[in-house]
């Protein structure tokens, strides 16, 4: 059983031990980096180039950075309500080596952004996600929250002055015109005339950014673009709320009757009050089965309470001390990978003892 801030609330049933069967994947082909104008350096790419952090090739978001937004924004949303502000910073230039540096440079400009906030509105809630645009320039867009509307003020009016300022200063490191646009024609002395976006609330933070988190840059310009840094970040309290807010609950080991007639159980209690519930299977591992419920964050806590109750009620009503987790069960593990044992065969454990030269035994 899986639950999150967001509502989200997960039964899985595993009717045996899981194994990957896909091939091992490379590592992401990164530098790492010493010094902050330093990027790109590898044995293959001798020669580097001007940058900030690390230079991958991450073309999009992961399964767990949207479920960490979308958590995030549902935890901006009971903290702050309406209090947030939804921010736009958008690249003037159109050039292709302003497009390259702001991606080279993207880790800089979230660092420095991070700092800008806590400078002038200390503790505040923000969730930064970038996204493609159709030109192939890399835009920012900003969730920023807190229960003080003076200091959201603040960064209200500042965020258009920041911004340019801060692509200036990208700009002379880089040494690349940022404000520079296709026609040779620049907005460096001309901030007023830049498209930058900062407005009050007006829906979920989680609604918001949803539409971005799944965009991709088109095929005809990916292969000139420069990946960012990260594609999201989130101020620390959220991510610290985030964490204490995930909660796992596994039931001991169980026979495949046992297992399967309890998550049934558990899934038809997951329907009662949810009507948005979905289920799906592992590719990787068939014999497994989830089942996923939308709710409310409160309804959703409230329903993993309770089936976390209901599924150790059935576990000690259907094995008893049999199936409680003791310190025996990882031979047990390792008789079922061996073939000693199996989901239908299941030994004894005092066989199991005996296979392992285990000689006091309790059981």
């Amino acid at each position: 059983m899986k639950a999150d801030a967001s509502g989200v609330v997960r039964a899985r049933l595993a009717l045996d031990d899981y194994v990957d069967g896909s091939e091992v994947r490379p590592a992401i082909d990164c530098s790492l980096v010493c010094s902050s104008e330093v990027q790109g350096y590898t044995p293959d790419n001798p020669e580097p180039v001007p940058g900030y952090g690390w230079s991958c090739n991450k073309t999009s978001f992961t399964k767990y950075a949207r479920e960490a937004i979308r958590c995030a924004g549902a935890v901006m949303d009971e903290w702050y309500g309406r209090q947030v502000l939804f921010v736009t910073l958008t690249l003037p230039g159109s050039t292709m080596d302003a497009l390259q540096q702001l991606g080279r440079w993207s880790g800089y400009a979230m660092s420095r952004l991070r700092q800008h906030i806590r400078d002038n509105c200390e503790s505040a809630g923000v969730i930064a996600v970038w996204e493609w645009q159709g030109r192939g320039a890399l835009h920012l867009h900003l969730a920023v929250g807190h229960s003080d509307k003076r200091a959201l003020d603040r960064v209200f009016l500042q965020f258009r002055e920041w911004w340019c300022r801060l692509l200036v200063r990208i700009g002379t490191l880089a040494r690349c015109d940022m404000f520079q646009d296709e026609y040779g024609e620049s907005l460096c002395f001309d901030w007023h005339k830049t498209r930058q976006d900062v407005q009050w609330a007006e829906k979920t933070v989680g609604r918001y950014l949803s539409k971005y988190i799944s965009k991709k840059a088109s095929k005809d310009i990916e292969g000139s673009l420069v990946w960012p840094l990260s594609w999201w970040g989130m101020s620390n309290n959220l991510r610290h709320e985030v964490a204490c807010r995930r909660l796992v609950a596994e039931s001991p080991p169980l026979e495949v009757r046992d297992a399967q007639e309890i998550y049934e159980a558990l899934v038809a209690r997951l329907r009662e009050g949810n009507p948005k519930v979905f289920e799906y299977t592992n590719q990787y591992a068939t014999r497994e089965r989830y089942m996923v419920a939308l709710a409310e964050p409160e309804s959703g806590a409230a329903d993993y309470q309770e089936m976390v109750r209901q599924m150790f009620e059935a576990c000690d009503r259907v094995g008893g001390n049999r199936y409680s987790p003791g310190p025996f069960d990882h031979l047990g593990h390792m008789a079922r990978l061996s073939g000693l044992s199996s989901a239908d065969a299941p030994v004894s454990l005092r066989q199991i003892c005996e296979m392992f030269g285990v000689v006091k035994c309790t059981a």
